[in-house]
């Protein structure tokens, strides 16, 4: 950004009171720029493992104009930041150790703040809303009645996806049982 357009929010700001024009709405005020039910078209699919979420929003929604996002991107990045797993076992292969790893730091933060995963991919979605354009999401990993009540107060809509009855369950008996894969 030019300095004479710099804003206080940024970090690179010459000026610590200043507003980006951006921030201020039409009555002059500097509101918090949020995501707001109505802003976004919102589909929040849960299920079982493997039972066809990214299926869906790869196959189904994404040529619909659907942004693909999931509460477990900000951990998964945070295991590889903290060296965890390398991006390709943190976020395709999944070895028991790093799958151990997110189940573990996940839950510690939910405990922390029940909000804490609801609140980092909100984040995500008002910058891609407000950087750029994007106004149609669907989240591919909804496992938790906060994060079903968040897809609700945006607007949004949940999908259920279900195992078909001739399909093995692809976790481990331990993982199966798991809050993560059952509080909904």
């Amino acid at each position: 950004r030019a300095a004479t357009d710099a804003c206080s929010r940024y970090p690179d700001s010459d000026s610590e009171d200043r507003m980006c024009p951006a921030d201020v709405d039409e009555n002059g005020t500097n509101e918090e720029r949020t995501v707001r039910h109505g802003d976004i078209d919102l589909i929040g699919i849960s299920g079982k493992a493997t039972s066809g979420k990214d299926f869906l929003a790869s196959r189904v929604l994404r040529p619909l104009g659907y942004r693909k996002v999931a509460f477990s991107w900000p951990l998964k990045l945070e295991a590889v930041r903290q060296g965890v797993g390398t991006f390709d076992e943190v976020f395709v292969t999944k070895p028991d150790q790093v799958r151990a790893w997110l189940i573990e730091y996940g839950m510690a933060k939910r405990e922390e703040d029940p909000e804490y995963w609801v609140k980092q991919l909100r984040s995500l979605m008002e910058l891609l809303h407000h950087e750029r354009g994007e106004s149609q999401f669907c989240i591919t990993d909804v496992r938790f009645l906060n994060e079903a009540a968040m897809v609700r107060n945006l607007g949004g809509k949940l999908v259920r996806m279900w195992h078909g009855l001739d399909r093995p369950y692809a976790l481990p008996l331990h993982l199966q049982i798991h809050k993560s894969e059952n509080a909904l």
